[in-house]
């Protein structure tokens, strides 16, 4: 079975149908338009969430006061101590 294929003369007709500039453009505007009102239509029937109680969160820690004590702290440290400002007293 062999099938043959006649050339295409340069200038022949094709059988292509232009659809009209005037009617191109309608369609184009009714598209856009429709998907408009689409989105449109899609944000004012969204339903909002309902509203849920807030959950009360409990600290994760355990806190305690602090208490007042006359205990001296002392630091071990290397490095060179710079004072942020001097103070003459």
């Amino acid at each position: 079975m062999s099938i043959e294929v006649q050339p295409v003369a340069a200038n022949a007709p094709t059988r292509r149908r232009n659809m009209p500039a005037l009617l191109a453009g309608v369609l184009s505007i009714i598209v856009i338009a429709a998907g408009v009102a689409a989105a449109a239509f899609l944000i004012k029937t969204k339903k909002k969430p309902a509203k849920e109680p807030e959950e009360i969160v409990a600290p994760l820690v355990e806190t305690v006061p602090a208490k007042l004590t006359n205990r001296t702290i002392t630091l071990e440290m290397n490095g060179t101590v710079i004072p942020a400002r001097k103070v003459v007293v």
